[in-house]
């Protein structure tokens, strides 16, 4: 009887999805029983069951039953669900959120189907309703500071954890600390904690969704890529595959699509890996792929250049991928300078043991302070040890503890005793360089000087805000030069086996990506004639047959591209720009018939007919023609695209845009030195695989920067740390001062006279 009152009342209310009592009670087939999943006991009266079992089976069919229904059915909440017959039983399925609820009217009512109205969280009325009802805190509007109220959900909130637990890295578990749980008890009392699970949950959910946005946006460009290999601490060998591109704003992004385990190194399963990220990600068409020097990647992208040309896409690989692999810069610098270093490593070591000896405990870093400041030296900071397998460490180890020459020298005066008795070791131990000598800060300062350049060109090839395609060959250019015009005699022994590893990765012409080469003609500020002085500075300043073959094969490059981009913007609907036509309407008619071999020699020939008429063929023709951009400090390259590029050069413009996102480094600069493995933190190694995936791509995604899979202190933030415990000791040192002389310091015991006279003496 509570039940049936229950949904008379239910029924009788103001709720605009309900009917009233009357119609419920007398509808056919229409029960005031509360519907629930599982089949229960009818309250109808014998003779309505037999009436509903009358009209209901007429023919047995599933049609005839739901139609009969439909026929009778006088309930307004019918209007939000479809009936539909499922495996022998009637059904409701809402039309907002599709959710499912028994509906048989001979077993079930429409009790479960108004309760579901009542919470259904797509229904128009009740996202009205959760709006009105949104949590509202107070803040202020920056930058001013006019307050105002800010809405958020529990579910807001919640993605906003998530995405905090993505970006910092932290275990799921941290949501169930105490400390967290206390601050947010405190900061939002209203919001209801997810617990790890949830976290995990939401994790997944967010990649998902943040994969198909990225999905979309991909399948719009012809994408460079970058892969390379990590190890985590289990040993488990993951792949890292990462999209470069620039959008149709000109902005440069760079997208770590698949972070992957990979079941070995050699080039099979590397091909057979990528071919299957770039089926997963829809990603048909490719520029380049940027790889270190590892044999296996020479044999991994031959084999992805075969299985794409079997997808039978058109230009999937263009020049069937012949200029397909990119080496990495940032890993040829470190090998040049690898070899420097291992002429100069007994030098650098005796410096190195010093800084070693200094950062080895606490007690030694503060006698060395002491002796900074005897020697009155204004330098911030303090020294820093390198790790030998990282050279711009070394570099950097060595900047530093220059600057503190002087401090050294007076540390090895005072403490000679326990710096010689550590350099000497134990027994059964290797004597360590050192201490060092004026000849050994001599050559570490040369070889600084000598490392600067190569340092700071690492640094600029491994940016990822900008493009750096374009300068990549002049500053190769500016490493030759400086090793083959070193006069100083230490450092031409170290240069001699540099510019021997220099030649045999960039020795020649042929054994560079001539995208390179692309990349400067596309620079405004230098196009072809810049591509003709690198190439005679090369030969020694002769114009010879090698400088024009060179610069005909570029220019020659450049023209194919051209065609493939104009091609696909035909396929695509882009119209061609105006001044191209003079060619094509020439060119259609007079290629019919003949071999594909034969339509490029004439259009070879025709254009270069054009050229000594003064013709302007196309956009490649303008653009070459047209004045060199002059060369300021503030020339935006992307920008001066963005500008021209719509209005002068539409299809060139095209080829700028995938040509100038070509990485030429495959690791960001925080590790573009290391030859050893880098690792993922203990954490993140104890999850799947597939978990870690979501976690670093999505990272990855909603910061759309470079991500640090294992954060380690930076040198500025140990002066940081250090500059704040200092400042934190003179407040307090000045707090017990004052204290003590305004008589507010409280003894814990009665002081005697002479303590009390030497303290406030």
């Amino acid at each position: 009887m509570k039940r049936q009152s229950k949904s008379a009342a239910t029924s009788s209310g103001a709720n605009p999805k309900s009917t009233s009592s009357s119609q419920i009670n007398t509808s056919v087939g229409e029960s005031t029983t509360p519907i629930t999943p599982h089949e229960g006991t009818s309250t109808a009266t014998p003779e309505v069951q037999g009436t509903q079992a009358t009209e209901l089976e007429d023919d047995g069919s599933a049609e005839s039953i739901l139609e009969a229904l439909k026929r009778k059915e006088r309930s307004d909440i019918w209007n939000h669900f479809e009936r539909d017959m499922v495996d022998g039983r009637i059904k409701g399925k809402c039309n907002y959120c599709g959710k499912i609820y028994y509906a048989d009217p001979r077993k079930n009512g429409t009790t479960s189907l108004n309760n579901h109205m009542d919470r259904c969280p797509k229904y128009p009325p009740n996202i009205e309703m959760m709006k009105a009802k949104r949590q509202k805190i107070f803040s202020f509007k920056k930058p001013t500071t006019e307050l105002c109220t800010v809405e958020c959900t529990q579910e807001e909130l919640s993605m906003l954890c998530v995405e905090y637990i993505i970006l910092d890295e932290l275990p799921f578990s941290h949501v169930e600390g105490e400390g967290f749980r206390r601050f947010m008890g405190r900061a939002l009392p209203y919001w209801r904690i997810p617990s790890r699970k949830t976290i995990a949950k939401d994790v997944l959910q967010l990649y998902l969704g943040e994969k198909e946005k990225l999905m979309d946006q991909l399948s719009r460009y012809r994408l460079s890529l970058t892969t390379d290999t990590w190890t985590s601490i289990q040993n488990i060998n993951y792949m890292v595959l990462t999209a470069h591109f620039i959008d149709d704003n000109w902005v440069l992004h760079k997208r770590i699509l698949n972070f992957c385990v990979i079941p070995s190194h050699k080039g099979e399963a590397i091909a057979k890996l990528l071919e299957d990220c770039l089926l997963e990600w829809g990603i048909e068409k490719i520029l380049t792929v940027t790889v270190d020097n590892a044999s296996s990647n020479d044999v991994a992208l031959k084999e992805l250049s075969r299985r794409m040309g079997d997808w039978g896409v058109p230009n999937a690989v263009l020049h069937e991928g012949k200029h397909l692999q990119m080496r990495c810069v940032a890993h040829i610098l470190n090998l040049i300078v690898n070899d420097g270093l291992s002429v100069m490593k007994i030098f650098i070591g005796a410096i190195r043991n010093a800084v070693r000896y200094v950062r080895s405990s606490p007690q030694r870093l503060d006698f060395f302070k002491e002796c900074v400041e005897r020697v009155k030296l204004e330098c911030k900071g303090l020294v820093i040890l390198d790790v030998p397998t990282r050279w711009n460490s070394t570099f950097l180890m060595l900047e530093r503890a220059l600057k503190f020459q002087k401090a050294f020298d007076r540390m090895v005066e005072e403490d000679a005793c326990n710096f010689c008795a550590w350099l000497e070791g134990a027994k059964g131990e290797k004597p360590k360089e050192g201490p060092p000598a004026s000849v050994d800060w001599q050559y570490g300062e040369q070889f600084m000087d000598f490392l600067r350049p190569f340092y700071e060109i690492t640094l600029k090839v491994c940016c990822s805000n900008s493009p750096t395609v374009h300068s990549t060959f002049g500053d190769i250019l500016s490493i030759y030069g400086l090793l083959q015009e070193q006069k100083n005699p230490c450092l031409s022994e170290i240069a001699s086996p540099m510019q021997d590893k220099f030649v045999k990765y960039w020795g020649s012409f042929d054994k560079l990506n001539h995208y390179l080469f692309i990349a400067i003609v596309l620079d405004p500020r230098h196009k072809l004639e810049k591509v003709v002085d690198y190439f005679e500075i090369l030969d020694d300043g002769d114009m010879n047959e090698n400088v024009e073959a060179n610069t005909k094969t570029v220019k020659d490059l450049l023209y194919d591209l051209y065609k493939v981009y104009e091609e696909e913007g035909r396929e695509s609907g882009v119209g061609e720009v105006v001044g191209s036509q003079v060619s094509s309407e020439g060119t259609s008619s007079s290629c019919k018939g003949l071999t594909e071999l034969e339509k490029r020699l004439k259009e070879k020939e025709q254009r270069r007919r054009a050229m000594k008429a003064g013709i302007v063929n196309n956009d490649v023709d303008r653009y070459l023609g047209d004045p060199i951009e002059g060369d300021g400090e503030d020339f935006d390259l992307l920008n001066w695209w963005r500008v021209n590029g719509v209005c002068k050069y539409h299809i060139l413009a095209r080829i700028a845009r995938d040509v100038l996102a070509i990485p030429v480094s495959t690791i960001a600069s925080e590790s573009s030195f290391s030859t050893s493995g880098r690792i993922i933190d203990p954490y993140r190694s104890s999850l799947s695989p597939r978990m870690v995936e979501a976690l670093i791509c999505t990272q990855n995604w909603l910061r759309s920067e470079n991500v640090y899979l294992h954060h380690m202190p930076t040198v500025e933030e140990m002066e940081l740390c250090e500059e704040a415990e200092r400042e934190m000791l003179k407040m307090s040192c000045g707090a017990a001062v004052g204290s003590s002389r305004s008589g507010m310091l409280p003894p814990k015991s009665k002081p005697s006279k002479s303590k009390t006279s030497s303290f406030r003496a």
